[in-house]
């Protein structure tokens, strides 16, 4: 019979000869069901990982697999371990039959999985089987563990019960003797012997029923606070659970050279901004150090910033580091120090992978939504584009036929909105690339397709006119009455078809009303609605950028519209200002201005080793451009200086491919209409 509370997968009539299998196998293997299932795991991350590895750039569903994927198949096959050793460590599991069919089947399953070439539906299909089996394990230790206080319970009955019986008995053979005694003495002292006896006995069975009270309260004590602490876990379970889903988590990795255990956990617990739980925690031993992982599930964005600041940017006194030091009371070489680069790479993906909108965007996103022709008017750091991407998956997975159609100015943007739209649809590069077209200056040029070659994204014609279910203009206020845009829109039927423009509040409505930026690039009929919506909410931008910003809004009017989601303050502009003799090259007395700023960024984020593709070099325009480039490749050796274009074309790396050795760091140079 299975556990009490217990349902497993496995139908019971199997019980039966999965615990004969069970002792059969470890007589001639001497290991139990639950050791090969260990053993089929680790067979199973070998194979798949390995091959992540060895399959690295032609498809670029694998090389999402290395940097995300991957990570996500390693952490689901490190927490079926965890769940194997409680397991093994439970006699009574172990024993189970209805435990020993589930392990066969997980066992199987991962044999399954091991020996087959899994894509990337494969890996879906196999972690699915996991959680499976892995949900009726946890199911069975719940079970378990309520089977074993109601044998403490049991068993403290039957203690009572004997310590009473026991009394009982010494009690009547002590009155025995009394009475015989009574006999060959006065009858006063048979009374007041009788008395004494009564009053010892009253006085011992108040004694023995106090204690039995005082453990039946500390039982059932015991018994609410494990009942409380299993709930609070369950509901936490399921709070993680769903912000993991949405992305909303951030790794954060810690070193020292003392395992401070649980009390670390409590004062990172403590020292965590609002908003920010721990999901899970990782250890592991690397030389005379501990190197502790903390995967922290957010709330939104806010929180996500508020966490950034207190690793990066706060000061000494309050950072996270020195915050947890001063709890744990380490000093010296016992104090612990947070990976800030290990903490940035993880946020670099977080802020990607961010799908949560705020009440407020997701408001506008239902007026939008609605409308066949739509404005988005927003501040700059608004989130104009992140607003359009979540509008373009909603697209992409209501319609599995849909094509999309990106309009931008420059294609460095057009390029960076298909990697962060492949983030936000949680799909490969391939199956949203290709159903999504991109139409970047010189308009003449028409739509063009993308798609992958290597690990970078390349544009090619489109060819046969294409029916698009949706057509996205980012930068419209830009784009007023472009005669190239306006031709290649009509070209593609775009009144046809659904709209939506995105515009700079301020640029936009001091020229333009926001209908006539719709109607000057489409022509729409006179009755065509076109549907207005406000984004006030600044989510992205700190609130030092909003107010700098502020001064430089074409319309007084809305600067009290601003509002900052996020609390962050955000670090302050660092000028460099130095001077020039008359007659000095420019470019020449610039180059060596720019690598001390990178040495600035250096120093202060030490711990990141590789600024790859993460600092712009922002210059006025394209003649300026071409007069640094020289000067500043000579002064920087280990970098190649790239435009927007060619750096946004590039995908991410994988978790374990390092660059090439003999490669630089990509470093982005380019001018301000390029970068806007």
């Amino acid at each position: 019979a299975g556990m009490s509370g217990f349902e497993p997968l496995i139908p019971l009539a199997a019980c039966a000869g999965a615990k004969a299998a069970n002792k059969a196998v470890k007589e001639v293997t001497g290991k139990s069901i639950v050791s090969h299932c260990k053993s089929a795991a680790k067979g199973l991350r070998n194979i798949v990982l390995q091959k992540a590895v060895e399959k690295a750039s032609k498809k670029a569903e694998e090389v999402l697999f290395n940097q995300e994927a991957r990570a996500e198949f390693k952490r689901r096959l490190d927490s079926l371990e965890y769940l194997l050793d409680d397991v093994a460590s439970n006699s009574a599991m172990v024993a189970d039959p209805s435990v020993v069919a589930e392990l066969e089947a997980l066992c199987s399953v991962l044999k399954s999985a091991a020996s087959a070439r899994l894509d990337a539906d494969g890996r879906s299909d196999a972690l699915t089987a996991i959680d499976r089996h892995m949900n009726s394990l946890h199911l069975a230790l719940a079970a378990n563990t309520n089977k074993k206080i109601q044998n403490v319970e049991e068993k403290l009955d039957g203690v009572v019960d004997g310590v009473v019986e026991k009394v009982g008995q010494r009690l009547d053979g002590a009155l025995d003797t009394i009475g015989a005694n009574v006999d060959h003495k006065l009858e006063g002292a048979v009374k007041k012997i009788g008395a004494n006896v009564e009053q010892k006995v009253d006085g011992a069975v108040d004694r023995i029923e106090q204690k039995v009270g005082d453990v039946e309260a500390k039982i059932g004590s015991d018994v609410d606070m494990i009942s409380r602490r299993q709930e609070k876990q369950e509901q936490k379970l399921d709070e993680t659970r769903g912000l993991l889903t949405q992305g909303l988590s951030v790794m954060l990795s810690f070193i020292c050279r003392v395992d401070k255990g649980f009390e670390f956990i409590a004062a990172l617990e403590k020292e965590l901004p609002p908003g920010c739980e721990i999901a899970n925690m990782f250890a592991e031993a690397r030389g005379t150090r501990q190197v502790h992982r903390a995967r922290v599930a957010v709330d939104d964005k806010a929180s996500l910033d508020a966490l950034r600041d207190r690793v990066v940017l706060k000061t000494e006194d309050d950072s996270l580091e020195n915050a947890i030091n001063k709890a744990l009371q380490t000093t010296g070489g016992e104090r612990i120090s947070v990976n800030r680069g290990a903490f940035l790479e993880s946020y670099e993906q977080t802020v990607m992978r961010f799908t949560k909108l705020t009440e407020h965007q997701r408001e506008k996103l239902e007026t939008v939504r609605r409308e066949p022709v739509a404005v988005l008017l927003a501040h700059a750091g608004a989130g104009k584009t992140f607003f359009a991407i979540q509008r373009m998956a909603q697209v992409l997975s209501s319609d599995p036929r849909a094509m999309l159609l990106f309009v931008a100015r420059n294609t460095a943007l057009a390029f960076f909105v298909c990697k962060w739209l492949v983030y936000a649809s949680q799909e490969s590069v391939d199956r949203i690339v290709d159903r999504v077209h991109v139409l970047v200056a010189p308009f003449e040029n028409g739509p063009r397709r993308v798609r992958v070659e290597g690990r970078r994204l390349v544009l090619d014609a489109v060819g046969e006119a294409v029916k698009y279910a949706l057509v996205v203009v980012d930068e419209a206020h830009h784009l007023v009455n472009d005669a190239a845009l306006r031709a290649q829109l009509a070209h593609i039927s775009a009144a046809q078809t659904r709209l939506l423009l995105l515009a700079d509040a301020s640029q936009a409505t001091a020229t333009h009303k926001p209908d006539q930026i719709a109607r000057s690039l489409v022509d729409l009929p006179h009755e065509q609605k076109v549907a207005v919506a406000t984004l006030s909410e600044v989510v992205r931008s700190t609130k030092r950028i909003v107010a700098g910003a502020a001064a430089f809004q074409l319309e007084a009017g809305r600067k009290a519209e601003t509002e900052t989601h996020a609390a962050s303050i955000g670090p302050p502009l660092v000028a460099r200002i130095f001077k020039l003799a008359d007659g000095q090259d420019t470019s020449e007395h610039y180059a060596p201005e720019v690598v001390e700023a990178l040495s600035a960024v250096q120093k202060q984020l030490t711990d990141l080793s590789d600024l790859d593709d993460r600092v712009a070099v922002v210059c006025p325009d394209e003649v300026f451009v071409e007069k640094l480039r020289g000067p500043l490749g000579l002064a920087l050796g280990g970098f190649e200086l790239v435009d927007a274009a060619t750096a946004s074309a590039v995908l991410p790396r994988g978790d374990t491919e390092a660059r090439a050795a003999d490669a630089k760091q990509l470093l982005v140079v380019d001018s301000v209409d390029n970068m806007d």
